[in-house]
């Protein structure tokens, strides 16, 4: 058992720009993440998806660049407390952010 909790996990992002502006770049960044994994310009209505290698230790953070704006947000402290692997970012105008979880299996 001691060896599986030393393997990485798969973390799953469902990207979906609401807003009517493009989003420039987003990102997985922390020291939870094994694997750099980002995408680059999300165009208002479209929808991509993001997928990394998540260390059991460490956090995990998602850095979203929008129209000259970096927001960097914590997704849990420590990835082994992540609540599911597979998750969706909503991104709304007024600058909103909206985690929940993807039930579509891809």
């Amino acid at each position: 058992m001691v060896w599986w909790s030393e393997r990485p996990a798969i973390y799953k992002l469902t990207i979906i720009n609401a807003s009517n502006i493009v989003v420039d770049s987003v990102a997985f960044v922390g020291s939870g993440v094994s694997s750099p994994a980002g995408i680059a310009q999300l165009r208002p209505g479209d929808t991509d998806y993001l997928e990394t290698e998540v260390q059991r230790q460490g956090e995990l953070r998602i850095q979203i660049s929008q129209s000259g704006y970096q927001i960097d947000s914590l997704i849990k402290k420590t990835s082994a407390a992540l609540d599911a692997d597979q998750q969706r970012l909503t991104i709304h105008a007024g600058n909103r952010y909206i985690f929940s979880q993807d039930s579509q299996q891809r």
